[in-house]
């Protein structure tokens, strides 16, 4: 597939009363002059030794900035900030080089510029990246698809530590080179990308053929151009005239899962992810629980379900409120569990495939019996 590939120099655009800004304040820079629709490439160097967590955002932020890897989490600090704009459908990749230990984050924003925030209502978590610990680097993340109109944000930040409650503020930070490469989409090949191309279907110098002018008609009425409706006896609802059946904001043309609404690139739901840390001491009769939580997203939905001898609540349901949540208050006072007694966790959050853990206790001085499925649309368990 062919591409036009323009390096821009990085312009840092500011309301007309701002001051003068530095990368790592919140949603004020901008990559490139404008939305991108054709390809591009952008570089961007600054040094983070001196940045700081946002002192409105100080507990958001630093939940925000938590890469789920390895089994375990790391956080980041000496946050850099930079918004990117979508003009056209295509790819986006990034990486960063620098004297520390970096981490790189990509999220998609409903924020307008300027506007500070950090919570899940207006940041979707889209990419996370530590590979490399230790080195200075980070390499490319994999290409993340992109819509017309699609705002991310793309962080990089320093490893300051394994939770945010201990993450040091003063990690080193420094020298740091971002580089963002979007690849804008070309389906027919003719070197014009297709947000730039009246003929995007229709391969040709300049994107149209130059033939006499003739009617170019609509006929299902959805405003998309014969010469670029995907579906063009269907009213669709996306730019590229196709329906979007699961509302998850992927044309159903591209959407791997087009009944079943996701987050991922594919239009797919994608793994939760939480986790549940646990410590047991174990008797020939039962188990002692000493330590029993659940880390997911704040926001996600917890269901408890314990039978046998030594639950206290049966049942429960609430929201994640913070990044780590006990669940021993649901066990009797003593936290011992006979043998036979089941425990059962469900977390769910929209547009996620859902975590289930059950832990079945056996006695004769064995942990308990652990098992990890996820959690479909549809409620059903499924191997992850």
């Amino acid at each position: 597939m062919k591409q036009s590939v323009v390096v821009l120099v990085l312009l840092l655009l500011l309301p007309a009363t701002a001051h003068a800004q530095s990368a790592d304040e919140f949603n004020q820079t901008l990559l490139g002059d404008g939305p991108a629709t054709i390809s591009q490439a952008f570089t961007r160097s600054y040094d983070s030794s001196a940045y700081t967590f946002d002192a409105q955002f100080p507990t958001q932020e630093r939940d925000r900035v938590g890469c789920g890897v390895g089994g375990g989490f790391r956080f980041g600090a000496r946050t850099a900030w930079h918004r990117f704009e979508a003009g056209g459908a295509g790819s986006l990749r990034f990486s960063a080089s620098s004297s520390y230990d970096v981490m790189l984050f990509a999220f998609k924003t409903t924020l307008p510029r300027g506007v500070k925030g950090f919570g899940t209502n207006v940041l979707t978590s889209l990419e996370c990246q530590d590979e490399r610990r230790g080195l200075a680097d980070e390499l490319f993340t994999a290409p993340m698809r992109v819509a017309a109109g699609d705002v991310l944000m793309l962080a990089t930040a320093s490893f300051c530590g394994t939770s945010s409650g201990a993450c040091n503020p003063n990690a080193t930070g420094g020298a740091t080179t971002l580089t963002v490469e979007f690849a804008a989409d070309d389906r027919d090949g003719d070197g014009v990308a297709d947000g730039a191309d009246a003929c995007p279907d229709v391969p040709a110098a300049g994107g149209c053929p130059v033939v006499d002018p003739v009617p170019n008609p609509d006929p299902d009425g959805d405003g998309v151009l014969i010469g670029r409706d995907r579906c063009p006896t269907i009213k669709g609802t996306t730019d590229d005239g196709c329906l979007d059946a699961d509302r998850d904001a992927i044309s159903d043309a591209v959407d791997v899962c087009p009944t079943v609404a996701g987050l991922g690139r594919d239009g797919c739901p994608q793994p939760l992810k939480a986790t549940f840390s646990n410590l047991w001491t174990n008797y020939a009769r039962g188990s002692r629980v000493e330590r029993l939580q659940v880390k997911a997203p704040r926001g996600a939905m917890v269901q408890w379900r314990c039978k046998g001898k030594g639950c206290k609540r049966r049942s429960a349901t609430f929201p994640q409120k913070r990044s780590a949540e006990s669940l021993l208050k649901y066990v009797a006072r003593n936290r011992m569990l006979s043998r036979g007694a089941v425990i059962e966790v469900r977390v769910t959050a929209p547009l996620t495939l859902g975590t289930y853990t059950r832990f079945e206790i056996r006695g004769k001085r064995q942990n308990p019996r652990r098992t990890d499925r996820c959690i479909t649309a549809a409620n059903k368990l499924i191997r992850c």
